[in-house]
């Protein structure tokens, strides 16, 4: 049972309107809501993050003093104006204000932000300084705020609202906020100006007259966890002040909402819910953590990664798997998905009014770069992913493409699914020094005089010992004698397939490749059974699952159905 003082904590981490939903919604699950919604974007925290971290040996602490420092002074100037702060990414704050005076107080805030980054924003990083600098939008309007996860609740926020106030936002210059055209008669004329040369943006200039609320209590009331249950357990006690770790980043993003949301919000709702039931499956099936849904034009995003809090070894692997999982079961949506491995600053940041799980770096950007170039229903990974993963994957490799913050084109493919359980790691062409002797003997004892036998080799050693290399180079010097070698695993993603131990073992024997289409694979295990067993063409039916296919009944297997 969760403690009092842990659903403190993890209250911290929600907005406000997650945490008053019950007492406010009930049991509804999505809300129209008239407000004024925002969107600031700071830049600089990468660069400041990468000169930490290559210049310092506390340099997580280093990060995660400026981003407590920064983000304490913005996260009060909301608070102060009776903002909610919808959702808090690394570098990004999404706000909203309702009720009387919304408006007024929504463009008040966002010149009160910018006057608090130019007073904090200069940062002494090693080797110099790093100036921190602001871009936002702002408009008024109508804006569907829905509840959604099964793991924990996180919000969303979708519409035309959102998708205008993004655009805005991305046409803002640093030091700049552009604002919307109702804010703008909301607001009068004196409030705002046009910038030389552009007719149509409206900058704000000065603040409107307006009334700062009374700063409301905080709420932990509500039904579901705030946070994922693996972060959950990190934040809520030890408090995961940060570290620079290698994760592996996914970006899934659910297109086409805004036509929806206009038509009737509750089929968009029903679509963002479809995609978050796909992620509550991967969270608690594959260790994956859902970090956060952050806001996106015409549609939502959600932010997944793995090696961290705790690395596993195998985090590419369970990451992948885990989009290809999204997109089958989400393949009627246009659904696209992003994934990259690399450093990044990870840890808990934030004033302890409104605090978040921050994944800051060059990583991350590349990541939702990917994510821009997959097409729907595709999952596009980063070559140095597909490296790291020790399981091999299907994919169609891309020409390398130039993006953003990078001098060189970057490598990647769309990941199409798995093509075998387990690969030597690149890693492993490296000496194996100190087992020589234990390798010896495994060998001999499979090429020797029991080679004939049936045998069972277990090798027992603590996490880490290196079982996995052991095991793979005496199968590199099985393979190179000559012999047969067929391999196969116990896979826990695959649990719930039948036969699957034996289904790669067969499918080698049989030359069915990775990747190989049903039919072209059908045929070639149809061939291989045909060879080995009388019968075994009429009969294949019935042995077709143990090669992980189907096949359409014979007169043999059909008599032998109608006989029972």
């Amino acid at each position: 049972m969760t403690t009092e003082p842990a659903l403190v904590a993890a209250a911290r981490f929600a907005s406000r309107t997650v945490r008053t939903w019950d007492a406010i919604h009930g049991d509804d699950e999505w809300a129209s809501v008239e407000g004024t919604f925002g969107f600031v974007d700071v830049s600089g925290f990468t660069r400041m993050s990468e000169r930490f971290a290559r210049a310092s040996r506390t340099g997580a602490e280093d990060v995660n003093g400026v981003l407590n420092g920064i983000f304490g002074r913005l996260v009060d100037v909301v608070l102060d104006w009776g903002g909610d702060v919808l959702q808090f990414g690394g570098d990004a704050l999404a706000l909203w204000f309702a009720g009387d005076g919304h408006a007024e107080r929504g463009a008040a805030c966002m010149l009160d932000l910018q006057q608090a980054l130019r007073s904090h924003g200069s940062i002494t990083v090693p080797g110099g300084r790093v100036r921190l600098t602001m871009s936002a939008g702002i408009e008024t309007g109508t804006a569907v705020l829905g509840r959604v996860g099964r793991t924990h609740s996180d919000l969303v926020a979708i519409g035309p609202l959102i998708t205008e106030v993004l655009r805005l936002e991305g046409a803002a210059s640093g030091g700049m906020v552009r604002i919307g055209a109702r804010l703008a008669a909301t607001i009068g004329e004196s409030c705002w100006r046009r910038p030389p040369g552009d007719a149509e943006a409206t900058v704000l200039r000065r603040r409107p007259r307006a009334s700062r609320p009374t700063r409301e209590a905080r709420e932990t009331t509500g039904s579901r966890p705030l946070l994922d249950p693996q972060l959950d357990a990190v934040v809520t006690t030890s408090g995961f002040h940060g570290e620079h770790r290698t994760v592996a980043v996914a970006f899934v993003t659910v297109s086409g909402l805004d036509e929806l949301v206009q038509v009737d919000p509750a089929d968009a709702m029903a679509v963002v819910s479809r995609v978050a039931g796909a992620i509550d499956h991967v969270v608690e099936s594959a260790g994956v953590c859902w970090s956060a849904c952050d806001v996106t034009a015409d549609g939502a995003t959600f932010l997944l990664f793995t090696g961290a809090p705790v690395a596993r070894g195998d985090d590419q692997e369970r990451l992948l798997r885990a989009c290809l999982s999204i997109v089958d079961v989400c393949s009627t949506l246009d659904v696209h998905i992003g994934v990259n491995t690399g450093p990044a600053f990870v840890g808990a940041v934030g004033p302890s009014a409104r605090r978040t799980l921050a994944i800051i770096g060059d990583t991350v950007n590349l990541a939702a770069r990917l994510k821009g170039l997959a097409g729907s229903g595709e999952v596009v990974a980063s070559q140095a992913t597909l490296d790291a993963s020790r399981v091999a994957f299907v994919v169609d490799e891309r020409a390398p493409v130039k993006v953003k913050g990078k001098s060189a084109p970057v490598a990647y493919a769309a990941v199409r699914g798995v093509a075998s359980s387990r690969r030597l790691h690149a890693g492993h062409e490296l000496p194996l020094v100190g087992r020589e002797a234990l390798v010896a003997h495994l060998v001999g004892g499979l090429l020797g005089e029991r080679s004939a036998q049936e045998q069972l080799i277990d090798l027992v050693a603590d996490a880490g010992a290196g079982k996995s290399r052991v095991a793979d180079e005496v199968l590199r010097r099985v393979g190179e004698s000559g012999a047969v070698l067929v391999r196969g695993a116990a896979d826990p993603y695959e649990r719930a397939v039948p036969f699957h131990p034996l289904i790669e073992q067969l499918r080698t024997l049989a030359s069915v490749g990775p990747g190989s289409a049903a039919d072209e694979a059908r045929l070639a295990a149809q061939r291989w059974v045909a060879g080995h067993l009388a019968e075994g063409e009429s009969l294949f039916p019935l042995v077709a699952p143990v090669f992980g296919l189907d096949s359409p009944d014979t007169a043999a297997t059909r008599s032998i159905a109608a006989a029972r």
